[in-house]
């Protein structure tokens, strides 16, 4: 069992099923509990070293702003 948060767990779906499959590399940016980003480089999910790589800003965002991705390939 793998336990990831939810901005990697959907960074890593957008690039096996998603937006995200015909590269190797993307960024997805998501704005939800906070401003965050899942990398993928070479076809893999970057995690860091506390599994935190991407997150930007943990502050709760309003309401309504929550359903923000944004997909970067490259």
């Amino acid at each position: 069992m793998i336990i990831e948060n939810d901005v990697n767990a959907r960074t890593y779906g957008e690039h096996l099923l998603g937006a995200g499959q015909d590269t190797d590399n993307m960024v997805c940016i998501w704005l939800g509990e906070g401003l965050g980003a899942g990398i993928i480089v070479d076809g893999n999910l970057i995690r860091g070293r506390y599994g935190s790589a991407g997150a930007c800003w943990e502050y709760p965002v309003p309401v309504g702003w929550q359903t923000l991705i944004i997909i970067v390939r490259g």
